[in-house]
Order: structure tokens, then C-alpha cells, then sequence
């Protein structure tokens, strides 16, 4: 009886959905204690939530890290977590509570003898290309405490509230995920499988092209606000045209490494100036 280590990393901030490791062995394995330490922030106005994936299934197995802890030892049922040989070992971030750069050590034992040590994730998988928590920062601040020129996006302008409309700001979001999802997905359709040290480089660039079509799609019915946001709808056609190459496999995610079946392409991946940069002079008086 041999005893194996997988760990498994979420760096920077997590995010709603995001699932990091997808570790397979070609051995059968019990998982029985997992280990969760925070390196970066610690769960903040409610706690983390992370779900363990077995064969890519999340099931009822979902653990709590409470508001403030940064460790947390964490012991599974006496008869510990049974995964097939050829099955996947992931794990699901499914309430963040602004937690980042969080290393997830599964402990079990195997039918092998010695120790067997897994220290980096295989694969990552990408499940949406923008969250609501994702469009806070690009504005320089957060959900919890927006924007005047976030708030802006979503409020009435003949009776304005001052708070940020969560509900339409998340509907916008759904709708972006779905575009992105419809254009690319005849290449590479959710989820992506990534290597997972391609994996900055291409939630970043998803990331970027979404944010634009997030600041034009927010203004386009608000002529009011068009001068202080010049600049966005050329950001926003160029993000339809760059998800349009990537479908006709003439611009590739960032990485030639997309796995579980995606065409591996090496094309250079387009840029763009992030022109109509949102600020507060562009917006005085209106």
C-alpha cells in the first residue's frame, strides 16, 4: 500500500466556476484528507467555497473556508474518496469571497507501493470566459464597492439610484459568455482544456476580449455617455473579429497546448489597444 500527494493551485483570485487539476492516474486510488492553505488573500465577507471533482462530476463533496482562515485541515469519511483508475481529481471553486492564490493538497492512498508525489496540475479548465467579478477591476474597483463610472453603466439616467445594478450587470456578462461561447465554440467549445502554464496567457487574452465587448455592449443604448467611452465600439469590432480568426483557425487562444482533443494551432494571436480607457474627466457633466 503506497501513499500519493496531488497538489493542485488557483492563482491570483479565484474565480465563480473555475476548476484547476483534472489529475488521472492509470491506478486506483483513495483520497482521505485534503489540506487548503491561502497563500494570497483569505476569504472576505463570506467564506470559500471549493467542490472536489471526481471523473469530472462535482458531487456533494463541497467544503467550507471560513471568513479570515488561511489553513484548513480537512479529514474525509472513514472510508475516504474512491477514484477509478483513468479518473480525473479536480477541484471546483464555487464561492470565491475574494480568496487568491489558494494550493489544494489531496492526500490518499494507492494499490502501488511507495509514495507517490504529483506536484503540479496537469490541466486547467476553462468553464466561462468572463464572471461578474471579472469586470470590477477594470473599472479599478470591486463589486462590494464600485464605481461612479460602473455605476453609471447600469443606472437610470432620469432617476438615478447610485447603486450598482447587480442583476443587469450579470445579465450582461451571461449574454457576453454566450457570444464568445457561439463564435469560438466550433473550435473549441466550454470546457477548454488547458496546460496549465498556457493558462495566464490565455484566460488573460479571453479575458481582455470580453471586457471589450462588456464596455460597448454596457453603452451602445446610452447616447449620453458616448463621448466619455470613445473608442469602444472599435474595441468591440476588433474582439468580434479576433473570436471570428480564432474560429476559421486563423488566430490561435495564446498557447498551442489546448488539449482533450482542439486543434493545436501556433498562430500569433492578435492585440489590441484598449482605447476608451473609462475615467472620471471623461465622464464630468454628464
Amino acid at each position: 500500500m503506497g501513499t500519493e500527494t496531488v497538489q493542485i493551485s488557483f492563482e491570483s483570485f479565484l474565480r465563480t466556476a473555475e476548476i484547476r487539476g483534472l489529475h488521472t492516474r492509470p491506478w486506483s486510488r483513495t483520497l482521505t484528507t485534503m489540506q487548503v492553505a491561502i497563500d494570497g488573500d483569505a476569504p472576505a465577507g463570506g467564506a470559500l467555497v471549493l467542490a472536489v471533482m471526481l471523473g469530472g462530476v462535482a458531487g456533494a463533496q463541497q467544503f467550507t473556508v471560513p471568513e479570515g482562515v488561511k489553513f484548513l485541515p480537512i479529514t474525509f469519511a472513514t472510508s475516504g474518496l474512491s477514484v477509478l483508475a483513468g479518473n480525473t481529481v479536480a477541484v471546483e471553486c464555487v464561492t470565491p469571497s475574494g480568496a487568491s492564490n489558494v494550493r489544494v493538497t489531496l492526500l490518499g492512498t494507492t494499490g502501488l507501493s511507495g509514495d507517490l508525489a504529483s506536484d503540479t496540475t496537469d490541466q486547467v479548465a476553462l468553464t466561462r470566459f468572463l464572471n461578474d467579478e471579472d469586470v470590477p477591476p477594470a473599472f479599478g474597483c470591486t463589486l462590494a464597492d464600485p464605481s461612479s463610472e460602473l455605476i453609471q453603466l447600469f443606472d437610470d439616467p432620469v432617476n438615478p439610484t447610485g447603486d450598482l445594478n447587480t442583476t443587469q450587470l450579470a445579465q450582461l456578462v451571461t449574454q457576453i459568455n454566450g457570444i464568445m461561447e457561439s463564435k469560438i465554440g466550433v473550435k473549441h467549445a466550454l470546457p477548454i482544456m488547458i496546460v496549465d502554464d498556457d493558462v495566464p496567457k490565455v484566460t488573460e487574452t479571453l479575458r481582455g476580449y470580453a471586457l471589450s465587448l462588456f464596455r460597448w455592449m454596457a453603452i451602445r443604448d446610452k447616447p449620453h455617455m458616448a463621448e466619455a467611452y470613445k473608442g469602444t465600439q472599435s474595441a468591440y469590432n476588433d474582439a468580434l473579429s479576433w473570436l471570428d480568426d480564432v474560429a476559421a483557425g486563423k488566430a490561435s487562444l495564446g498557447t498551442s497546448k489546448v488539449v482533450a482533443g482542439a486543434e493545436a494551432r501556433t498562430a500569433a494571436v492578435k492585440t489590441q489597444d484598449h482605447t476608451g480607457t473609462f475615467n472620471r474627466d471623461r465622464l464630468r457633466g454628464w
